[in-house]
């Protein structure tokens, strides 16, 4: 039975809400696991030796990670958003398989994808696209606002958020339950300054295919989208695709056009296009639910409808605030889709 979860880009948007948190009719919520307990992930099994994993709640993680058992070794797609959680992950590895991970593969540059690359040391393999070795090598992306705004402030706000909440409690047991989140978001903050950006140790700027025993791996790049360095891992034998964020499934993770990072509405469907054209029926995107190929046209679709309405609102001189409430009402924009993306999206549409 497929586990289900909370989107981890909708925790963004809702400031690191506690992955996992069922909430079920205004009740207390579910008291999430030990703080740093393992397992932090959930893993289910798309196919033979792959599998996707998903937050436990007892550590923040954030984004989806796959894992590839390979004959004698182990590939990741994004090792995750801090060294403490790349470590659990590694933990967490060792209870599929004893095989050492060799791999890792940034499908972007992005912190809660890519933060996790420091803990594995220079026998493995960090593979990326070449603007992701240069966005992650030095300091200089801890200063984008994609880390500051996203992390940074978003830690602040959900230390607030939690210490009212266990203010207001209505009783011990709610109490106790925001007590831990609160511990688990302390251990998150706490991981902040253990951060050192490491950049892949080897890149493409096209395609690379891998072979690990019985097993092919194509890394593929089609163009810029969410970013300018979305990568996507096919696996042929096995029809899945591991797609990132140039691909989010559900409402809560609609398209984030990251302008700082190089995205682009206008390039986003053509490389979508590309992606689609690969032979793949599952489809694990970087946020969300494992899918199939069909929900990925669809968000190939929609994308297309975004650009062309906020494209004919301009022409039709549109104000900003108009084509900030299409965007919150049609496309389920939250805070972090429109600071990142409307100013991004109003100049290159124009």
């Amino acid at each position: 039975m497929r586990k289900l979860f909370v989107p981890a880009l909708a925790l963004l948007v809702l400031t690191y809400a506690m992955l996992a948190q069922a909430q079920r009719g205004g009740s207390t919520p579910a008291m999430p696991p030990v703080p740093g307990s393992l397992p932090t992930r959930n893993f289910e099994k798309v196919a033979e030796g792959v599998y996707y994993g998903t937050a436990t709640g007892s550590m923040t993680t954030v984004s989806n990670v796959v894992v590839v058992v390979n004959d004698d070794d182990v590939l990741i797609v994004d090792p995750g958003v801090t060294p403490g959680a790349a470590t659990a992950l590694v933990a967490d590895v060792k209870k599929l398989t004893n095989k050492p991970i060799k791999y890792v593969v940034d499908s972007h540059y992005h912190y809660d994808h890519a933060f996790g690359n420091q803990v594995f040391g220079p026998d493995v393999t960090i593979i990326g696209h070449d603007t992701v070795r240069r966005r992650l090598s030095g300091p200089a992306v801890l200063k984008q606002r994609t880390y500051l705004m996203n992390s940074s402030a978003a830690i602040a706000t959900r230390f607030t958020q939690l210490k009212r909440q266990i203010a207001e409690a209505k009783d011990a047991s709610e109490r106790a339950v925001y007590e831990r989140q609160l511990a688990i978001h302390q251990q998150y903050a706490d991981e902040q300054p253990k951060i050192k950006p490491t950049p892949p140790n080897s890149t493409l700027s096209r395609d690379m295919t891998l072979y690990r025993g019985s097993r092919e791996i194509q890394i593929r790049f089609f163009g810029r989208a969410h970013t300018d360095g979305d990568i996507v891992v096919l696996f042929p034998d096995h029809r899945v695709l591991s797609a990132g964020d140039m691909f989010t499934f559900g409402d809560a993770t609609p398209q984030l056009i990251d302008y700082a990072g190089g995205g682009s509405a206008r390039d986003w469907t053509g490389t979508l296009d590309g992606a689609l054209k690969l032979e793949f029926d599952q489809v694990v995107p970087g946020h969300g639910l494992v899918t199939t190929k069909q929900e990925m046209r669809k968000f190939r679709d929609s994308t297309v409808t975004l650009r062309t309405k906020v494209h004919d609102m301009i022409v039709g001189k549109k104000t900003k605030a108009d084509i900030e409430k299409m965007l919150r009402t049609d496309f389920k924009f939250a805070d972090l889709h429109i600071e990142r993306s409307l100013d991004g999206l109003m100049l290159e549409l124009q």
